[in-house]
C-alpha cells in the first residue's frame, strides 16, 4: 500500500493501527513486533464509558489496577481482511466483504496537524463478538497465535501477557476468561503490525521485537454484589424483625475447615449460648462473640488453634446485620461469583434461632441469569444473580414450654407453693417439661426444647414420651436417656459440655428406648460453680447449666406419623420430658 504512515489510536478497548509500510528515514521498519497485553480494571461508575483513554501502544498509568489470571486468545487474520483504503474517505481502512458483518470502521479524534495518526479505528461490532469468534474458528485462512504449545494465554501477577515476535499482519485479541466481578468485559481488540510510535523519535519510531514492545490495554469495569436476607415466620409470609444474621464469604476458606464440623458446631453452640440476648449494634455482637470464644478456650471446648479459627471466621470475616421491621437484612460490597454461608445467630423473642449454615452462591456478572433472584427457603437451588437477590430464612416459633416439678416423687406435678415442698441437698425429684406438638411437625425445619438448668440441680435421666390428650399421661414412650456425666467427666459443676452424639460425654440411650440419637438429640453444658472453703455455700459466680432436646427430621417425621394415625385430636398433644433430677447443693 503506497499510503502515508498512519496509526489508529482507537477507543478504550478497541485499538487498531495500520501502517503503510513506508519506512521513515531515521528508523528501520521491523519484521516482527513484541506485543504486551495488559489487563487492567477499574470499579464501575455506572456509565462505563469505553472511550476514556487513547490506546496507542505506549505505556499508560492511571486509576487502573492490573489483574492477574485473565485469559486471552489471539487470532491472526488473512492479509486481505483489512486491505486498502476507501477512495472517498482519506485514510479510511477498507474491510473485506466477508468481514463486514463483524468489523466496522469508526472515526476518532486526533490532534490537529498530526501527520502520522489516522482519524479512524476498527472495532468489532457491538453484539457480534460471539458470532465473530465462531466465524474465525471456522475460517480456513485464520490461525490462532500459539506460544509454548498453548493458544490461550493467562495474565501474570502484573496483569501482563507477552506475545513474542508477532509477524506483520492483522490480529484480533479476545478476552476468553474473565473474573467473576467483571461487569463490563474487554471488547475484542484489533491490531495491525508493524505499528509506529506516535510519540517516538529516531530509533524508537517503530514498536519492535526488542526493547520497544507495543503495549495493548484490555480494560474492564469491575462491580460488587449485594444480597438481602429476609426472615419470615413458619407461615412463609410474616416478616420477622430483630434477628441477627451472619454472612461469611467461604470462597477463600481452607477446604478442611469447610468440610469439617468445627465451624457448624461452633455456630450451633454459639446460637444456643446467645439465646435471649440483645445487642445494640454489630460491634457489640462481635465483642460478645470474642468473649464467648475466649471462654470456650478457657473451658477447654476449643484448642488454641480452634479458637483462632473461630475468631477469624466468626468475628473477623463474618458480617452481621439485624433484620428490620420488614424482616430484611441488607449486605453490600460482596464479591460476585463468591459463595457465602448464611446463618441466624440471635432470634427475637418468641422465635428460635436457626444456627444452620446455609450456602448461597452469587452468580458471576458475566452470563448470570438476571431473573434468578430468590434463594433459601422454597428455592430449587441457592445459585442466584449477584445483584438484587433475596435469601429467605424461615424463622420458626419458639417452642412453648410448661415446666412443673414433682418434689415428693408421687407423680403429682405442680408449680405453686402449696403444691410442692422444698428439697434437700442430694434429694431426688422429677422435673417435667411439656411442649405443644401437632401433626404438622414434619414440616418444621427445627424443633428444639431449650431449658435453663439451675446450678443447684443435675439431671440423671430424661424420659421422653407423647401425651395425646394433654391429660398428663404418657401414652407412647419414645426414649429413655441416661446421664452419667459425673462419673465420665468428674464434677458436674465444672461447666462440662455433653452431647448424645458422643457417648463418651456421659449421655446414652437405654435399651428400652424405641427412638435413638438419630431421632432425638440431647446436648448442653453442666452448671459451673464452686463451694467455699467449708464446702457449705456456693460462691457468687455460679452459672446455670443448659439442656437442649432437639427432634431431628427423622424424629419429627415419626412424631407426625404417630399424631396423624391417632384417632383423637392430635392438635391437643404434648411432648413430655420427665427429667429425673437431683439437688446437688
Amino acid at each position: 500500500m503506497n499510503m502515508k504512515h498512519i496509526i489508529l489510536t482507537g477507543v478504550l478497548l478497541a485499538p487498531m493501527a495500520l501502517s503503510s509500510g513506508i519506512a521513515i528515514a531515521s528508523s528501520a521498519q521491523p519484521s516482527a513486533t513484541d506485543v504486551i497485553i495488559n489487563k487492567v480494571v477499574s470499579a464501575t461508575d455506572n456509565t462505563d464509558a469505553q472511550n476514556i483513554h487513547t490506546n496507542d501502544g505506549t505505556e499508560i498509568s492511571g486509576d487502573w489496577a492490573a489483574q492477574a489470571g485473565a485469559k486471552f486468545t489471539v487470532y491472526k487474520l488473512p492479509s486481505d481482511a483489512i486491505a486498502g483504503y476507501d477512495a472517498e474517505a482519506t485514510d479510511k481502512p477498507k474491510i473485506k466483504a466477508s468481514y463486514q458483518d463483524y468489523l466496522e470502521v469508526v472515526a476518532v479524534t486526533i490532534a490537529e496537524n498530526d501527520e502520522i495518526t489516522s482519524p479512524w479505528t476498527i472495532k468489532v461490532k457491538d453484539g457480534k463478538e460471539s458470532d465473530f469468534k465462531t466465524f474465525l474458528n471456522n475460517a480456513g485462512d485464520v490461525s490462532k497465535v500459539e506460544q509454548d504449545s498453548s493458544t490461550e494465554f493467562t495474565t501474570d501477577s502484573d496483569g501482563k501477557i507477552m506475545l513474542d515476535n508477532l509477524a506483520d499482519g492483522h490480529y484480533v485479541a479476545f478476552e476468553t476468561g474473565v473474573k467473576p466481578n467483571t461487569k463490563t468485559h474487554a471488547v475484542p481488540m484489533v491490531i495491525s503490525l508493524p505499528m509506529m510510535d506516535r510519540n517516538g523519535s529516531g530509533e524508537t519510531t517503530w514498536f519492535d521485537d526488542g526493547s520497544h514492545p507495543y503495549n495493548l490495554y484490555a480494560k474492564n469495569y469491575s462491580d460488587t454484589a449485594n444480597l438481602t436476607v429476609k426472615k419470615v415466620a413458619e407461615n412463609g409470609t410474616t416478616a420477622v424483625g430483630g434477628a441477627w444474621v451472619g454472612l461469611l464469604n467461604i470462597s477463600d476458606i481452607a477446604d478442611e475447615v469447610k468440610s469439617g464440623t468445627l465451624l457448624q458446631d461452633a455456630v450451633s453452640q454459639l446460637t444456643h449460648d446467645m439465646q435471649g440476648k440483645t445487642f445494640e449494634n454489630e460491634a457489640a455482637l462481635k465483642t460478645a462473640i470474642s468473649t464467648w470464644i475466649d471462654k470456650m478456650k478457657t473451658d477447654h471446648f476449643f484448642t488454641d488453634d480452634q479458637a483462632t479459627i473461630a475468631q477469624n471466621l466468626l468475628v473477623t470475616k463474618t458480617s452481621y446485620a439485624k433484620t428490620d421491621s420488614s424482616g430484611e437484612a441488607a449486605y453490600e460490597e460482596l464479591d460476585p461469583g463468591a459463595s457465602y454461608y448464611v446463618a441466624e445467630l440471635v432470634a427475637p423473642k418468641g422465635y428460635m434461632a436457626n444456627g444452620k449454615l446455609q450456602q448461597v452462591n452469587l452468580s458471576a456478572a458475566e452470563g448470570g441469569n438476571t431473573e434468578d433472584v430468590t434463594a433459601g427457603y422454597g428455592a430449587t437451588d441457592n445459585d442466584i444473580y449477584y445483584q438484587g437477590a433475596t435469601f429467605n430464612l424461615v424463622n420458626y416459633g419458639d417452642v412453648d414450654i410448661e415446666k412443673t416439678v414433682d418434689t415428693n416423687q408421687d407423680n403429682v406435678f405442680g408449680t405453686s407453693d402449696t403444691e410442692q415442698s422444698g428439697i434437700s441437698r442430694g434429694e431426688d425429684f422429677t422435673w417435667r417439661l411439656k411442649s405443644d406438638v401437632d401433626a404438622d411437625i414434619a414440616d418444621y425445619k427445627k424443633y428444639d426444647i431449650v431449658d435453663n438448668m439451675p446450678y443447684q440441680v443435675d439431671w440423671l435421666t430424661a424420659d421422653i414420651g407423647l401425651d395425646y390428650n394433654n391429660d398428663g399421661t404418657v401414652d407412647v414412650s419414645l426414649a429413655k436417656i441416661l446421664s452419667d456425666i459425673g462419673s465420665k467427666n468428674g464434677m458436674t459443676g465444672e461447666g462440662l459440655a455433653y452431647d448424645s452424639d458422643n457417648a463418651s460425654t456421659g449421655i446414652t440411650f437405654a435399651n428400652e428406648s424405641t427412638w435413638t440419637k438419630d431421632d432425638i438429640k440431647i446436648s448442653g453444658t453442666t452448671s459451673k460453680y464452686e463451694f467455699d472453703t467449708d464446702n457449705r455455700v456456693v460462691k457468687d459466680n455460679a452459672k446455670n447449666g443448659t439442656l437442649t432436646i432437639s427432634l431431628t427430621a427423622t424424629g419429627r417425621a415419626k412424631l407426625a406419623t404417630l399424631l396423624q394415625n391417632h384417632t383423637g385430636n392430635e392438635y391437643s398433644a404434648k411432648l413430655i420430658i420427665d427429667l429425673g433430677s437431683r439437688a446437688n447443693r
